[in-house]
């Protein structure tokens, strides 16, 4: 008896839950419908974007910019990745490829050091 009893919650559970998703979805497409639901604002505007982008050229720690703006230093190189013409997922997939792990087929004198990838489009250093 207790079996039946629940199962029989579970799927009035599993009901309820799916009327739920249902309504939500419909608001959702009522709101973007509206205009109202366009998802979470940036954090930067375009002028701090410039700005970031100016002090990452003149040599400033991005940690001290990221807490200059409020923002954290994820952020940061992930703002970075986007404004930079040349960072492409294309570029991502051939570095990863290029990286080695520690220690199996490394060029590297030390696993503390660092070495140059060569033919890249950048000048990208990458831990061995």
């Amino acid at each position: 008896m207790a079996v039946l009893m629940l199962s029989v919650m579970g799927a009035v559970a599993e009901f309820e839950r799916t009327l739920i998703r249902e309504r939500q979805r419909e608001g959702i497409a009522l709101a973007k419908q509206r205009g109202v639901y366009r998802g979470r604002h940036r954090s930067l505007h375009p002028e701090q974007i410039e700005e970031v982008c100016k002090r990452v050229e003149a040599g400033e720690a991005k940690a001290r910019i990221a807490g200059d703006f409020g923002i954290s230093r994820q952020s940061l190189y992930r703002l970075l990745g986007s404004t930079n013409p040349g960072t492409s997922a294309e570029d991502h997939a051939l570095f990863a490829s290029r990286r080695s792990r520690p220690g199996v087929g490394s060029k590297c004198p030390s696993p503390n050091r660092y070495r140059l990838l060569p033919a890249t489009r950048h000048d990208v250093w990458f831990r061995c």
